[in-house]
């Protein structure tokens, strides 16, 4: 189902603890979770007919390809396991409501930003860490906003991630008072609140994420940038795990990602020496995807932006989420779901468009659809 151009799943709800939940939009606000999520009454749209439409701001909400068709048999919002059962019967169902996957009819309530800059130009968002004078490491504040912003993508398809000034990103500003080591400080709580949800982000998002690696990308800032999907450095920037200067572990996915990207020999010594390692270098070891002289970083990040954009976006979500996640299958298990990826994709107008392109020899025009 389409309206206003995005495209919706359909979901039905079901009686709760035998309360009728039907058209009332407010009980819908309660098992949907408001707290995550913003609700419309009926909009006045053929299309809509009956049912009524819950948008979640969050990115990593309903991201998962099998959820199509679920019913709501507990108090849990959808974001959280255990919510879908099949154990109840069609007979059960009193309305439906639609999930949208991005922002639509819903007015966004976008924050006033202090510590980034954000701005979409076409189908590419852009992200601009803005605090140069610290080389734009983060405080609470420089988290939520970045958390706002990754929430409000729209209609973007490809996703910028730079710093301003001479760095990328410093990692955690030391001198904020969330983690200044006055006094006892749980680190972990830090870690758990703020590092994680945006690593979980930045790797969920269906939209490719490419990091414009400007400068220095230290301590949690460098592991921000290897989260991204796609890194791009300028020559003269250097990647830093310098947590053990100050007694930490590589945060932000650092022991995970690293031994993945250059092996474990390599990413003991980054992460136990603190050594700097240039651009060039990261790219000839595979950490990142291109190393390119200083004055060609923006032509180069703007070429891979708008020749993403420009590509089918389901298939490029699809393959983003099957290349993350295909590390837990055996071979078996992942030719099995790339049967299924295919005979999903297959079906695809934008699929369909390709093809039709290619015979015909012009350029495609890919929906989405």
């Amino acid at each position: 189902m389409r309206f206003s151009n995005q495209c919706f799943a359909r979901f039905d709800l079901v009686e709760e603890d035998n309360r009728g939940l039907r058209g009332d939009g407010r009980l819908i606000g309660t098992v949907a979770d408001v707290g995550e999520c913003r609700v419309r009454e009926r909009e006045n749209h053929p299309a809509m007919r009956n049912t009524m439409a819950v948008e979640h701001v969050r990115p990593d909400q309903h991201r998962k390809a099998d959820i199509s068709r679920m019913r709501f048999v507990d108090r849990d919002p959808p974001c959280r396991s255990g919510t879908f059962t099949s154990q109840h019967v069609v007979s059960d169902t009193v309305c439906e409501f639609v999930c949208v996957h991005g922002l639509s009819f819903a007015t966004p309530r976008r924050m006033a930003y202090e510590t980034i800059d954000f701005k979409t130009d076409g189908p590419v968002s852009r992200i601009t860490l803005n605090r140069p004078e610290r080389l734009n490491s983060f405080t609470i504040q420089m988290h939520e906003e970045l958390r706002d912003a990754l929430g409000n993508l729209g209609e973007a398809r490809v996703v910028v991630i730079t710093g301003a000034g001479r760095g990328f990103c410093a990692g955690q500003d030391l001198n904020d008072r969330t983690v200044a080591p006055v006094e006892a400080v749980d680190l972990g709580e830090t870690v758990t609140n703020w590092w994680n949800p945006l690593i979980r982000t930045l790797t969920s998002l269906p939209q490719p994420v490419v990091a414009r690696v400007n400068g220095v990308a230290a301590g949690a800032g460098a592991n921000i940038a290897l989260a991204c999907d796609i890194v791009v450095a300028a020559k003269s920037a250097k990647f830093i795990q310098s947590f053990s200067a100050i007694g930490l572990i590589p945060d932000s996915g650092g022991t995970w990602t690293l031994p993945r990207l250059v092996g474990q020999a390599r990413a003991l010594g980054l992460a136990l020496t603190g050594e700097p390692l240039p651009a060039e270098k990261a790219a000839q070891w595979g950490m990142i995807w291109k190393a390119v002289d200083d004055d060609d970083l923006d032509a180069e990040v703007d070429a891979i932006a708008h020749k993403l954009a420009n590509l089918p976006p389901l298939g490029l979500r699809a393959i983003k989420e099957m290349i993350r996640s295909s590390g837990q299958f055996s071979l078996d298990e992942e030719l099995n779901r790339q049967a299924e990826a295919m005979r999903r994709l297959g079906f695809t107008q934008d699929y369909r468009e390709g093809v039709a392109a290619f015979l015909e020899k012009r350029p495609p025009k890919f929906t989405g659809r």
